[in-house]
């Protein structure tokens, strides 16, 4: 037999034989320790997740809100052409019916002159210039409206 120093294995077996229950408390301790990281490297794996979902939830929130107020102004920028465009119409209704009432106006003032230059007998008859036949004749009143 050739004798030797005990090898690192050897020391190590008679170690673990000898304190065993020391060996297997480390043991316990190093796995839940791993355990324990794992987990935790997992929930903050899940973590980080979850908040890039919110934050895109966010920004898809501000990007639907921007988008509401950009048409809500739009809306509001139509309401006002709208407004304007119809006050403008209305202005230019009333300005053609005061333009239509002078014009009647002008036309009444012709028939009264007119009306006043004939004999007192056809106050109502009117010979328009070159008609020299008596059935040529208009017959108008003051608002304009002609009679045949």
């Amino acid at each position: 037999m050739v004798a030797r120093p005990p090898s690192s294995a050897y020391k190590f077996q008679k170690a673990w034989r000898r304190n065993r229950l020391a060996f297997n408390a480390a043991a316990a301790v190093a796995v839940s320790l791993i355990v324990g990281i794992s987990v935790s490297l997992w929930q903050r794996n899940a973590a980080r997740e979850a908040e890039q979902v919110a934050d895109k939830a966010r920004i898809a929130e501000s990007e639907q809100k921007l988008a509401a107020r950009t048409e809500a102004e739009r809306a509001n920028a139509a309401e006002q052409r709208e407004k304007r465009l119809r006050v403008a119409a209305e202005e230019q209704e009333l300005t053609a019916r005061r333009r239509a009432y002078a014009a009647d106006m002008r036309l009444c003032q012709r028939a009264l002159a007119i009306a006043r230059r004939l004999p007192s007998g056809e106050n109502e008859t009117a010979i328009p210039s070159g008609a020299s036949n008596p059935g040529d004749r208009m017959t108008f009143s003051c608002d304009g409206r002609f009679r045949p």
